[in-house]
């Protein structure tokens, strides 16, 4: 009967590391949202698809949904920015606050 224990042990981990399928890849949107970190000073349209794609990953991540907004605001795509600010909003992020405040400066 030790095997029992174990078999539980390796699904546990097993749902742990899986996501126990959520369809969540926080390995590949963390990956992506660095590679938009980096891009996004030189580069704001790859970091913009970057940032999608960690939203495609995970899309909990509200800190990608954030930064895909500043992004876009810099290159003038409120609107864009805004649905991201909407989804912010639907997570309940915290962020979502501070987005607000920060793209009425862009609305006027």
């Amino acid at each position: 009967m030790k095997t029992l224990p174990t078999i539980v042990l390796c699904l546990a981990v097993s749902f742990m590391v899986l996501g126990c399928g959520s369809g969540i890849d926080s390995a590949k949107a963390a990956t992506e949202f660095n590679t938009a970190n980096s891009l996004r000073e030189t580069d704001k349209p790859k970091a913009i698809e970057h940032y999608g794609a960690a939203i495609q990953a995970d899309p909990s991540m509200d800190e990608a949904y954030f930064n895909r907004a500043l992004t876009y605001a810099e290159i003038g795509e409120v609107a864009k920015a805004e649905s991201d600010l909407q989804s912010l909003r639907d997570l309940k992020s915290e962020h979502a606050e501070t987005l607000d405040g920060l793209l009425s400066v862009v609305r006027q």
